[in-house]
């Protein structure tokens, strides 16, 4: 068995490309089981509360009412469950949206392919890169000024500046 659970969703065109996928691919955990199987009970509860609440406003007897005082009990400590489970589910996909677009620079970034190395490091390699693809975009800009006045033709790019904290 594969143990990935897959969650469909909706992706719209101005996502990321890791983030237009038919699914999410969620490794399958006893947490996941456990969350799944509060919200199965947490249904079967709220279908007796119902219950409770037409029993007891049919008759006045004590054992119907202290009954559906302890279900609403437990129905409050489900919802606090099934909170904190949303929030980690909610989190752990944060975590693997975050993964993904690192992937995807690792990637993209020369020399950080294959590499098993930290976040921190795949940032400031990709930083890098960045600078040095500013640098050389300025260069072939200033290149291509160049030619185009020795060939006579007026200049598409004017003055070419430097931000003062980038160096060529």
């Amino acid at each position: 068995m594969d143990n990935t659970i897959i969650i469909p969703h909706d992706a719209s065109s101005l996502q990321p490309d890791y983030l237009q996928c038919d699914a999410i691919h969620i490794p399958y955990t006893e947490e996941y089981h456990e969350y799944t199987r509060k919200r199965r009970s947490s249904s079967l509860l709220s279908l007796h509360l119902k219950e409770c609440s037409i029993s007891s406003s049919g008759s006045d007897d004590d054992d119907a009412s202290s009954s559906c005082t302890s279900s609403k009990r437990i129905k409050k400590i489900l919802d606090e469950r099934e909170k904190r489970a949303n929030h980690t589910a909610s989190e752990q996909k944060r975590r693997n949206t975050i993964r993904a677009a690192l992937d995807e620079i690792s990637q993209i970034v020369p020399g950080l392919q294959d590499t098993n190395i930290n976040k921190s490091t795949i940032l400031f390699k990709a930083a890098e890169y960045i600078q040095y693809l500013n640098r050389r975009n300025y260069r072939l800009r200033e290149r291509v000024a160049e030619l185009h006045q020795k060939a006579g033709y007026s200049s598409r790019y004017p003055s070419i500046s430097v931000p003062a904290d980038q160096e060529i």
